[in-house]
């Protein structure tokens, strides 16, 4: 599943469209009419029946919508006046994480698939793209120590009973730890790159694959998000 931007027949102007196709890339097909003015993506509950994505009307921000798995049926979860997006479905398909943002704070906030249930995890301060441990117990998301400084993030997990506080798995220059031979600009919470880690990571399987280091264009740092080599934390 992958949103394309483009200008379908009944437009004039290019726009993000939600597509579902084949792994080999063919079959490809739009899965609904209506633009979802948001490239957020969408992603499918682990029994594949459903799916969960943002749409965002113009001139109002995004909200939360589920959706049988072929786009039929859309319910919106949320209607407020806060930007709702990056959502995805607990492994047990019980709950929906996402973050939702006013323009001053933004919060990790989960909510059940028939919209009942919604509740800020953390919240305060700048977070975002939640991401779910395999268990469900956990959440990884992006923070920014500094709100005014959205360039300087780190990567957090926080347990969903809130059983204790909020703890930094990789931090940004000026915060230990650093990636070797060059520092680690931003970090978001991704199924991609292998890291080998010398700090305290998640104990859950496969917990080691789940971060991508990411830095601005340019950079000359390994593991700059440029290349697929892995890199060590030190």
């Amino acid at each position: 599943m992958a949103v394309w931007w483009r200008t379908e027949s009944e437009e004039e102007e290019r726009s993000p469209h939600l597509y579902i196709m084949n792994a080999d890339g063919s079959g490809q097909r739009r899965l609904m009419a209506e633009s979802l003015g948001t490239s957020a993506g969408a992603t499918f509950s682990p029994d594949g029946l459903r799916m969960v994505f943002s749409r965002k009307a113009e001139g109002q921000p995004s909200d939360i919508f589920v959706a049988n798995a072929d786009g039929s049926d859309p319910r919106r979860l949320s209607d407020d006046d806060r930007t709702n997006s990056s959502a995805a479905f607990s492994p047990d398909g019980s709950l929906i994480a996402f973050y939702s943002d006013d323009g001053e704070t933004s919060n990790i906030e989960v909510i059940r698939p028939d919209g009942s249930g919604r509740r800020a995890v953390v919240k305060g301060g700048k977070h975002w793209y939640p991401q779910w441990s395999p268990d469900g117990a956990w959440l990884l998301y992006t923070t920014a120590p500094d709100p005014q400084n959205l360039d300087d993030l780190d990567l957090y997990m926080t347990p969903l009973d809130a059983s204790s506080p909020p703890r930094p798995l990789i931090q940004a220059p000026g915060r230990e730890p650093r990636a070797a031979g060059g520092r680690i600009r931003r970090c978001h919470p991704m199924p991609v790159y292998k890291i080998a880690a010398r700090m305290r990571l998640p104990t859950w399987p496969g917990a080691e694959r789940l971060f991508r280091p990411y830095q601005p264009a340019g950079s000359i740092h390994p593991g700059d998000g440029h290349d697929n080599r892995p890199w060590s934390l030190s």
